[in-house]
């Protein structure tokens, strides 16, 4: 799954069917490359990412994140 795919119009869906395929794809990336793509993303959306993450690597995206 490409992570286009994974953040297009049906983001939440599928994040709800298969938070998997989000990990899977996202492992894939460096902690600051995730930081930098849910900069643009609501709050809820970037809350819920980081939910379905790995401790460490959600925390690491999130130590990347500006307080905005």
């Amino acid at each position: 799954m490409r992570l286009a795919t994974l953040f297009g119009p049906d983001f939440h869906a599928t994040l709800a069917e298969d938070p998997n395929a989000f990990r899977e794809a996202l492992a894939e990336f460096h902690e600051e490359d995730i930081a930098e793509i849910v900069a643009d993303l609501p709050l809820e959306d970037v809350v819920a990412l980081l939910r379905v993450l790995p401790d460490d690597f959600g925390a690491g995206v999130l130590e990347r994140l500006t307080d905005e």
